[in-house]
């Protein structure tokens, strides 16, 4: 089924693990912690706007005291390195979904920074769905200072 945001906002209403606004807005609830940041794109398979895009915010995170995993960030950077293995462990089907994962499982909150398609990119639907069932704090950045950022 399609990403279903505001059905999302609505079941998360008053729990305390959603928080939206600008990003300046949630540092504060963020910093110190381990965020899971959540982009499109598949880790070891991102498009180059779609790396842009998360090394943009794991540097923003970073600068503001966060510590930022992003899949797509270290996937690329583990795949440009020097032989590491990981042609070979990449070819077994589900490698990169498993290893995300267990990035998320690592982190206390998860960050959905609004890069371009956010909002119908599955993966980045499922890790904020994730977030509300199992009690972690999702931080989703408006882009605009009014509003929700899925309006």
């Amino acid at each position: 089924s399609p990403p279903d945001w505001a059905g999302l906002y609505d079941r998360a209403l008053g729990s305390g693990l959603l928080i939206t606004g600008p990003f300046s807005a949630l540092t504060p609830h963020l910093r110190g912690r381990v965020a899971y940041v959540a982009t499109p794109g598949q880790p070891g398979r991102a498009t180059s706007r779609q790396l842009r895009g998360a090394a943009r915010w794991s540097g923003l995170c970073t600068a503001c005291g966060i510590a930022a995993l992003s899949p797509q960030v270290l996937a690329a950077a583990l795949l440009a390195g020097p032989e590491t293995g990981l042609a070979t462990a990449e070819r077994v089907p589900g490698f990169w979904s498993a290893w995300s994962f267990r990035l998320l499982l690592a982190s206390g909150a998860v960050l959905v920074p609004p890069v371009r398609g956010w909002r119908q990119a599955p993966e980045v639907w499922g890790v904020a769905s994730w977030a509300i069932r199992h009690n972690v704090t999702l931080a989703v950045v408006a882009p605009d200072p009014e509003g929700l950022p899925w309006a």
